[in-house]
């Protein structure tokens, strides 16, 4: 797909956003639900922008897209409490996986008496691991943490330049570590924002164009693409829709912090239930299509509806 079958509606997306921003901030469902953003629950016994803080974030992040959101979080807070987060280099390959498999279990087969992992860390083949091996995440990224930035996930940020430079330089800093492409490096960057460990414009940082923003984008007109095609991957559309985004947070002055959670918990808490009824009655986006996507959203099918029509109230 050439660059001239691809337009990008700046209306859409901005009409979107602050429909999406004053549901957040007027606490509209499903924003109403306490602890509903996992990554901005800080760890117990841990201050709030403190140097643990910055590292339990760091270790998040990494994770994140590797399961749920919740699960991620809530597991990575049961390692801060377990053996903490400040000298994961120290602990080996074999600890580094026991503190996994003891906090990275799912909820659902607890009763079992064999739990079911988040993670695939066993098996006969461990050499033959998927991409989401949490253990050599946390074993690559700890090492270079300590090596080259002595533990602080803080001295990421760049100094030298205006803002504008600064946010882009500290950006390329976050994206040395494994797992971090430019959508976790600015899932870090937005949650350091929140917490005031960086102090960036918060409506010059970029979001995390995730698959809740792709698949919404896609669906509502925000990417315009030729109505003869069937599939459009993730990476013909993701640097156009992280410009438009950045470009609607700094012309209507939206916070990227609150663009990025609206989107990821309306698409995570509505959008998931693929119910067209609610889509029609709720949804300020009016997506034509809840297009499919194959399992790690790198394809969506532009002619497969995912939704069923549903009828009943969502509240």
């Amino acid at each position: 797909m050439s660059s001239l079958e691809l337009k990008v509606n700046y209306t859409r997306a901005a009409e979107i956003s602050v429909a999406l921003v004053k549901m957040l901030h007027e606490k509209v469902h499903p924003f109403n639900q306490e602890n509903l953003f996992p990554d901005a629950i800080v760890p117990e016994k841990v201050a709030p922008g403190s140097l643990e803080h910055s590292q339990f974030i760091f270790y998040g992040c990494s994770l994140d897209s590797m399961m749920v959101a919740d699960l991620v979080y809530s597991g990575m807070r049961g390692i801060s409490q377990d053996v903490g987060v400040s000298r994961l280099w120290e602990l080996d390959k074999d600890q580094i996986e026991e503190v996994l498999e003891k906090n990275f279990r799912d909820p659902k087969h607890v009763e079992k008496k064999s739990q079911r992992l988040l993670f695939n860390l066993g098996g006969k083949k461990k050499e033959n691991r998927p991409y989401n091996d949490a253990s050599k995440t946390i074993r690559t990224n700890s090492k270079l943490l300590h090596e080259k930035y002595e533990d602080d996930p803080r001295k990421l940020i760049s100094e030298k330049g205006n803002e504008q430079e600064r946010i882009a330089q500290t950006l390329n800093n976050i994206q040395e570590f494994w797992q971090y492409g430019i959508g976790k490096a600015s899932l870090l960057m937005k949650n350091y924002v929140r917490f005031g460990i960086w102090d960036f414009d918060p409506t010059k940082i970029p979001i995390k164009v995730d698959r809740w923003a792709l698949r919404i984008s896609v669906g509502s007109g925000v990417i315009e693409l030729p109505k003869e095609l069937t599939e459009v991957r993730t990476d013909k559309i993701l640097r156009p829709l992280l410009r438009v985004y950045s470009e609607v947070c700094q012309r209507e002055r939206i916070s990227a912090i609150d663009l990025n959670d609206a989107i990821w918990a309306f698409g995570s808490k509505i959008c998931k239930s693929k119910n067209r009824s609610y889509c029609n009655m709720y949804c300020p986006a009016k997506c034509k299509i809840r297009p499919k996507s194959d399992n790690r959203a790198m394809i969506f099918y532009l002619d497969k509806e995912t939704r069923k029509d549903h009828p009943g109230s969502l509240f």
